[in-house]
Parts: C-alpha cells; structure tokens; sequence
C-alpha cells in the first residue's frame, strides 16, 4: 500500500507544485485567491477518490475497509506534502526569499486594520510572534502538517463511500 500511496502521492505533489509555478508565473496571489484553495482541494479529492478506487478494484481485488481506505487516502496526500513542503522551503529560501518580508508588511496592514488604536509596542510584539513562524523551515512543516491534516479529513469523508467489506458469510 506504501509503495502505491507514494506513486499516487508524487503525481499529485507534482502537479500541485505545477500549479503553484503556473500561478507565480502569472503574478496571482493565492493567499487572496478563493478560487485557488478550491482547485486545490478538488486536486486533493480526485487524487484521494480515484487512488482509493483504483487500490480497491486493481489490487484489493474490489474490497478495502474503512480504515485501510482512511489510511491510503491520508497517506497519498502525505506524500503529495511531502513534495509541496520541499517547494515550499526552495521557494521562500533560494526563489522568492522577500515573500517572508511581504507576508509581514501584510499582516501589519491587516493588524492596522483591526485594531487602528493598537501601540507600537502591541504592535511590535505581534510582528515578532508572526516573524518566528516566518522562516522557510517553519513554512515547510506547516505546509506539511496543514496538507496532511486536510487529507486526513478529507479521507474521514470518502473512505465512507469508497469501503467495501468483503462477505463474512458464502452463500
């Protein structure tokens, strides 16, 4: 099942990385891009559904159980992480190293925003805090916790619809 997942896991990675270029490339922010998380999200169900049912039908002889479904699904995503983490660390660290300055200078606008009466010392406290999960390191893990977590999820979902046990009892 490993060996599947990753295969699965890889294209997958592969293609959202792509997508992540494609999107550079045009100068679309997919922060402020709705449209963007939802294309990604059919990316991870496509990959969890269609890898799940082609594990049951090709090589669990048309039966998987919940939780080997549960399992599967998380893992392929995992994998697909794995691989947009390591775009994620290249990119903040040797492509685009100013992106962690930009997503500062954002956030003290939005922090401005919402609080306009806030001191410079309330001010300066919440920079600090948001600057330490601002390194390429730390956006990478994220990037991998986050997407695994959301397959998770996902997986508790379509696992209900893709099981199928086999009979306990031979007519």
């Amino acid at each position: 099942m490993r060996k599947f997942a990753m295969n699965y896991g890889a294209i997958m990675g592969l293609i959202l990385v792509a997508f992540s270029i494609v999107l550079e490339q045009l100068g679309i922010d997919p922060m402020n891009a709705k449209w963007v998380t939802i294309i990604n999200y059919i990316v991870y169900f496509t990959f969890i559904i269609y890898g799940t049912y082609t594990y049951r039908e090709q090589i669990s002889n048309g039966f998987i159980s919940y939780s080997e479904a549960l399992k599967l699904g998380t893992s392929i995503v995992f994998f697909s992480t794995v691989i947009s983490s390591f775009y994620v660390y290249f990119y903040a660290e040797f492509i685009n190293p100013d992106m962690i300055a930009e997503i500062l200078l954002k956030s003290e606008e939005e922090i401005f925003q919402q609080n306009p009466n806030i001191s410079d010392d309330e001010m300066e406290m919440a920079l600090s805090m948001t600057e330490k999960f601002l390194t390429p390191t730390m956006m990478s893990l994220m990037a991998l916790l986050s997407g695994t977590l959301m397959g998770f999820l996902f997986s508790l979902l379509t696992s209900a619809f893709l099981k199928r046990n086999k009979s306990e009892f031979k007519a």
